[in-house]
């Protein structure tokens, strides 16, 4: 009968990822560390420390971690490794210590396969890596380099293969360094196998494409949201360690699940919970289309308070940002009463932020009344949609398009002012429009150009 200590511990797997080595130095000692199980013992691995190579197997993985020539020769005799508990992550690692001949800096602890300075197959996928960087960035051999990552990548290096990625989707106009042409086909190829080994970047970017349509993949929402939730799924302090991607990747589910189609139905108050998740790391658009959806009575806690200070936050963070049409004939100073008054109204009801609307509150003044009556109602445009009160995409690049001078020429069209009688703000009232809200791409700004 097994004992407890040989009992079979059942744990997920390390991601890819995972399992990576990492290493420094000092000036007479070479560390590399990388992660374990949980349950792995000091016999569950086959560490083979030479004079001028190494090789690490984990017993139960198919590649080993660390295979080739050292940099250089080492004191075989006094290096060592060891294994131990992390006391804050609780995280399995095992440490190599390898001790240095001398005090010359390595620039890589794997310089090549065992079989000579020109065996690349002969390498873990990670040193394969860190040797085409070495080559691309110090030695400048971009030939070599992208030798080195393609083998990478095609053993399943997530790097690597984000590297070739960036490779095709840029092509060799774009830097001296890229020595392939462009290939949008081979691009998207690269990034979806990264995005299978759950590279958030990747997930990011696969997702995108499908929600655009573009890399000759069909548009598809459906698809789309498939890899941009497995992108929020892939690193559980996403938002912490790449808060780039978090916010756009919350920003895009958003646009989908509010637009619908493509595969998925509308779904505003799914629309209003990612956009909280991007609206709360200050992200202007989200904290916008909050404002406006609130400003439509749309969702589950929709307050006319709510809408306007979420307006007024993201105007104040992206100056580019059109006001909504209901509110573009006041100044800021007229947004701030507005504030005041309805705040002063929730002390004696608190209730009331939940049941104000503009309409209730705003009466248009003589000159803007004789205005109205003269020009189309504004859900009666050829470029309106009357069922849904959102501008059609055209219409929307439009609004996006103004420049500040226009929005200049709206504050100022009109020199409403408080009735201090009544406490109702004069302005002219109308459809309000989901202006500002439009899909962007981040290829380039995720792009690793090195």
């Amino acid at each position: 009968m097994p004992s407890k200590s040989d009992e079979i511990i059942e744990e997920e797997p390390l991601k890819p990822s995972e399992k990576l080595y990492s290493w420094s130095q000092t000036d007479d000692q070479i560390t590399i560390s990388f992660q374990v199980l949980k349950s792995f013992k000091a016999r569950d691995a086959t560490i083979d420390i030479r004079k001028d190579s190494i090789i690490v197997q984990i017993h139960n993985e198919d590649t080993p971690r660390i295979k080739g020539r050292l940099f250089t020769s080492i004191d075989k005799y006094e290096s060592m490794w060891q294994v131990e508990t992390e006391s804050k992550t609780k995280k399995r690692i095992v440490t190599i210590h390898i001790e240095k001949l001398n005090t010359i800096p390595w620039p890589l602890v794997i310089r090549s396969g065992l079989g000579g300075e020109n065996d690349i197959e002969g390498m873990d996928h990670q040193s394969q890596y860190l040797c085409g960087s070495f080559y691309q960035s110090e030695v400048g051999d971009y030939q070599k380099a992208f030798k080195y990552f393609e083998s990478a990548a095609n053993l399943g290096n997530t790097s690597a293969q984000m590297k070739l990625a960036a490779f095709y989707e840029l092509g060799k106009k774009e830097s001296q360094s890229i020595i392939v042409d462009q290939d949008l086909k081979k691009a998207i190829y690269w990034h979806t196998k990264a995005a299978e080994a759950d590279n958030p970047e990747a997930c990011y970017i696969v997702g995108t494409a499908y929600q655009q349509g573009t890399h000759f993949l069909e548009k598809s929402y459906s698809t789309a949201l498939k890899w941009l939730e497995r992108c929020l799924e892939s690193t559980p302090d996403l938002a912490e360690v790449a808060n780039n991607i978090y916010v756009a990747t919350c920003f895009q589910i958003g646009l989908m699940k509010l637009e619908g189609g493509y595969g998925i139905e509308e779904d505003s108050e799914g629309a209003i919970k990612y956009w909280k998740m991007s609206a709360y790391y200050k992200h202007s658009q989200s904290l916008y289309n909050l404002g406006v959806l609130y400003l439509n009575k749309i969702g589950k806690d929709h307050n006319i308070v709510k809408a306007i200070r979420l307006i007024q936050e993201a105007i104040a963070l992206d100056s580019t940002l059109d006001i909504p049409a209901q509110l573009q004939q006041l100044t800021p100073e007229q947004l701030e009463q507005v504030n005041a008054m309805v705040e002063s109204n929730l002390k004696e009801n608190p209730d009331l932020g939940d049941k104000l609307s503009l309409e209730s509150m705003l009466t248009p003044p003589p000159s803007a009344q004789t205005t109205l009556k003269n020009r189309k109602p504004s859900n009666e445009g050829k470029d309106q949609d009357t069922t849904s009160g959102k501008s059609s995409p055209d219409q929307t690049k439009v609004r996006r398009k103004k420049k500040k001078s226009t929005k200049r020429h709206h504050n100022s069209s009109s020199q409403s002012t408080l009735n201090s009688t009544n406490n109702k703000l004069i302005m002219a009232t109308g459809l309000l429009t989901l202006a500002g809200i439009s899909a962007f791409v981040m290829y380039r700004v995720f792009k690793n150009k090195n």
